[in-house]
């Protein structure tokens, strides 16, 4: 879920940099429904989130496992 309210918080930013943003989020989140994707809160998107970050560790260590062997392949 991408908070656009958030933006009013960032006052270091100019406002094209701001509307570029919105934009842009916007752009995402019509393609991302067009795609299927659905919004969640709460719990649930905590635990989406957790479990992103733990794929992404996951595929980060895999990656640097198969380098390793192809190093040692040489």
């Amino acid at each position: 879920m991408i908070d656009v309210s958030q933006i009013e918080n960032n006052q270091n930013k100019e406002e094209k940099e701001l509307n570029y943003l919105v934009t842009m989020i916007n752009h995402f989140c019509s393609s991302a429904t067009d795609l299927g994707a659905v919004e969640v809160e709460g719990d649930l998107a905590l635990r989406l989130l957790s479990d992103a970050k733990a794929m992404l560790r996951k595929t980060t260590t895999d990656l640097k496992r198969q380098i390793n062997l192809d190093d040692f392949d040489e």
